[in-house]
């Protein structure tokens, strides 16, 4: 951690801070350990229901550092491959990590910026924030999953316009290809992102990782190898503590108390 990076433990759920105003939260290799770490307690920890992704004080992220992509133009493939390899990998835990990941966007995202929104499970934005794949102005191709992200959410001529010639979109207009869960007004991501780790909290930790499991199984699954897995997480769901409380409390109408019963109370 830094005066710049930093983690901030609620209890229910983590934030990684950006906050280096002066280069609009670049993505430095110290930011992407410091997510590792996130993603790894939330993974291991059941008390942590959710990790909140947030760049203060006027932009999410511009993207990647430049530096570090400039010093490695006369090394070897394996040298250029470095910040790459690290910021994949945080990618991959976003993906990969139990528990929902929850972007909070402020101002806008570009480059790796967007490629790391775009890799949560949920992303809330401000209403004037703008997002980017700036990669093109700068003479590089994408990184960090942003053609797969574009290229299966997006229609294809937009993704086309966004990719090669770097076109601002705005909140809108990623909203209505449903990119984006909410929208809303200057300064309020980062509230709304925390309200939505506490209704996260409140719910079946244990669940929702099974379910975020199944979502990213599906669009590489037939359906056949898809109904099979559902079967397989459900019959092991039934046998869990999350689905005894609610199931019994709806049959005695009343709320379920997910934490107590899986112990995170």
């Amino acid at each position: 951690m830094s005066d710049t990076i930093w983690i901030e433990d609620k209890g229910d759920h983590l934030i990684v801070v950006s906050d280096n105003p002066a280069q609009k939260n670049v993505l430095t290799l110290a930011y992407h350990e410091l997510q590792l770490e996130a993603l790894k307690r939330a993974t291991e920890e059941d008390r942590i229901a959710a990790v909140i992704f947030v760049g203060r004080n006027g932009y999410f992220s511009a993207g990647g550092e430049l530096g570090l992509l400039a010093s490695s133009l006369e090394g070897s493939d394996e040298e250029k491959a470095t910040p790459i390899n690290m910021f994949h990998a945080s990618i991959e835990a976003i993906r990969a990590c139990p528990k929902p990941v929850i972007a909070a966007v402020n101002g806008g995202a570009a480059g790796g910026g967007l490629s790391t929104i775009l890799a949560c499970d949920f992303i809330i934005s401000e209403e004037e924030a703008t997002f980017l794949a700036a990669h093109v102005k700068i003479g590089v191709t994408l990184d960090g999953g942003l053609t797969a992200a574009l290229g299966r959410q997006l229609p294809r001529q937009l993704a086309t316009e966004m990719c090669m010639l770097g076109s601002v979109v705005t909140a809108e207009t990623l909203a209505q290809h449903g990119l984006i869960n909410s929208i809303v007004p200057k300064g309020e991501a980062e509230v709304a992102a925390v309200k939505l780790a506490g209704k996260l909290a409140r719910g079946p930790v244990t669940t929702q990782a099974k379910i975020k499991s199944l979502l990213a199984a599906a669009p590489v699954n037939d359906l056949d190898a898809q109904l099979a897995l559902e079967k397989s997480t459900l019959v092991e769901a039934l046998g869990q503590a999350a689905a005894k409380e609610g199931i019994t409390a709806f049959l005695e109408k009343r709320r379920p108390d997910f934490p107590a019963a899986e112990g995170r109370t």
